[in-house]
C-alpha cells in the first residue's frame, strides 16, 4: 500500500533520485522564442489565455511562475523550517507557505540572520545550504507547518478559493483500464502500481500508473489527469530511464510508486486551470521541490527548485 493510498499524510524519508549538476536554484526564463514583454501581457490577462500566446508557456518554468505572477504577483520561492522558525531570502511583512500543510499559513517577520547564524544554521540543521542570500526569519504561533524541512512560499496571499490537501479517490475497472491503456501493451506477467487522488471530493483529479515488465522492472509510467468523470484530459508518459538513479538499485516494483512520484500535496488554486501538485524531487546529492500541472491546452507544466546539499552535510 503507497503512502498516497494508505493516509495521505504519512510522510517517508527522502527517496533517491537522479543525481545531476548544481543548477542555478531560481530560474524563470521564458522558452526560446517567447519574449519578456509577451509574459508581461501574459502576467496582466484577468482569467485565461489567448490561444495565440499558449505555446509561448510551454518552456520550463514559465508557465507556472507566469501563472502565479499574474495570480498573486510574486513567484514560489524555497524557504526551510528551522527550530525557530521559517527561514527565506526575501524579506517582507509576512509570507505564505505552501507546504505539505492542508492549510496555506501566513507568518510573519521576525529578524534577520546575520552571517553567522546562517553558517550555524547550515552546519547544524543542514537547511540553506546552497543560499548565498541574506536570509529572513519568519514566526508565528504556529511553528511546525509541514512535515518536511522545506516548504514553497510566496510574497502574494493566496487568492480566495485556494485549497490544498490531498483527498484519496476509486477508480472503477473501466478508468483503470483505460489509464493502463496509455502505457502500452502490458508484458506478460507483468504488473501495475497506481494510485489516484485529487485535491477534493468533486473536480479533476490525477492517477499515476506505473507499468512493470516480468522481472518487476520499471517499463512506463504515466501521470494521468483526468476530469470529475474519470475521462482522460492530459498524461505525461515516461519510460523508465527517466527515474534512474545513479547510486542506487534499479526502479523496481517493490519501490512503491513514491520512488517515482512523491506527492506531498495537492493545491487548486483560481487562475490556474487544473490542480497543481506539490512534489519532492529530491536527488541523492540534493533537496528538491517542484510544483506540477497541466497547461489549459495539455501541456506538462513544471517548477522545481533545487538545492545542493553534500557540502553542508560534509561540511566542506
Amino acid at each position: 500500500m503507497t503512502r498516497i493510498a494508505a493516509s495521505l499524510a504519512c510522510v517517508i524519508a527522502f527517496g533517491c533520485r537522479p543525481s545531476e549538476p548544481k543548477p542555478v536554484p531560481q530560474s524563470n526564463d521564458l522558452m526560446p522564442g517567447a519574449t519578456s514583454s509577451s509574459a508581461a501581457r501574459l502576467e496582466s490577462l484577468p482569467d485565461t489565455y489567448p490561444t495565440a500566446l499558449i505555446a509561448q508557456l510551454h518552456g520550463a518554468d514559465t508557465f507556472v511562475t507566469t501563472t502565479f505572477r499574474r495570480v498573486l504577483g510574486s513567484s514560489p520561492r524555497m524557504g526551510w523550517f528551522a527550530p525557530t522558525g521559517f527561514i527565506a531570502e526575501e524579506q517582507h511583512l509576512q509570507v505564505y507557505i505552501w507546504s505539505t500543510d492542508s492549510v496555506i499559513r501566513r507568518v510573519r517577520f521576525s529578524r534577520s540572520l546575520s552571517d553567522s547564524d546562517h553558517v550555524k544554521l547550515s552546519a547544524e540543521s543542514h537547511l540553506a545550504c546552497d543560499s548565498k542570500e541574506p536570509l529572513t526569519e519568519y514566526a508565528d504561533s504556529i511553528l511546525d507547518m509541514g512535515a518536511r524541512q522545506r516548504a514553497f512560499y510566496t510574497a502574494g496571499a493566496p487568492p480566495v478559493g485556494t485549497r490544498a490537501g490531498l483527498v484519496g479517490r476509486t477508480m472503477s475497472a473501466a478508468e483503470s483500464a483505460r489509464s493502463h491503456a496509455v502505457l502500452g501493451p502490458p508484458d506478460a506477467n507483468g504488473a501495475f502500481l497506481d494510485t489516484a487522488f485529487a485535491a477534493g471530493l468533486n473536480g479533476p483529479f490525477y492517477f499515476i500508473d506505473a507499468a512493470y515488465d516480468s522481472s518487476r522492472a520499471l517499463r512506463m509510467v504515466a501521470l494521468i489527469l483526468h476530469d470529475s468523470s474519470g475521462a482522460i484530459i492530459a498524461r505525461q508518459l515516461e519510460n523508465g530511464d527517466a527515474f534512474g538513479c545513479d547510486g542506487c538499485d534499479d526502479v523496481t516494483y517493490e519501490a512503491g510508486i513514491d520512488r517515482l512520484y512523491d506527492v506531498e500535496n495537492v493545491f487548486v488554486i483560481p487562475g490556474f486551470p487544473y490542480p497543481v501538485l506539490l512534489l519532492d524531487t529530491s536527488t541523492v546529492e540534493g533537496r528538491a521541490l517542484s510544483l506540477v500541472t497541466f497547461t489549459p491546452d495539455g501541456y506538462y507544466a513544471t517548477y522545481r527548485i533545487y538545492e545542493y546539499v553534500v557540502n553542508c552535510i560534509l561540511g566542506g
